[in-house]
C-alpha cells in the first residue's frame, strides 16, 4: 500500500511538472503570436512605402499627348 502511495504521489508531482511546462510552453506561444502579428504590420507599413518610393517621381505615358479643353 506504501508503494501505491508513493507511486501516485510520484505521478502527481509529474502531472503538476508537466502542467506548469504546458503553461509556460502556452505564454511563449502567445508571445510569439503577438510579436509575428507586430512583424505583420512592420513588413504591411514597409511595403507601402516601398509603393510610396515607387511612385515618386514617376510620370505617366500616354499614347497621344493630353488634351486641353478651351485651349487652341
Amino acid at each position: 500500500m506504501a508503494q501505491i502511495k508513493a507511486d501516485f504521489e510520484r505521478a502527481r508531482m509529474e502531472m503538476e511538472a508537466l502542467n506548469a511546462e504546458i503553461q509556460h510552453t502556452k505564454e511563449e506561444v502567445e508571445q510569439l503570436e503577438d510579436e509575428v502579428a507586430e512583424l505583420k504590420v512592420s513588413i504591411a507599413e514597409f511595403g507601402q512605402s516601398v509603393d510610396d518610393l515607387r511612385n515618386v517621381g514617376t510620370f505617366r505615358v500616354y499614347d497621344h499627348p493630353p488634351t486641353f479643353d478651351g485651349f487652341a
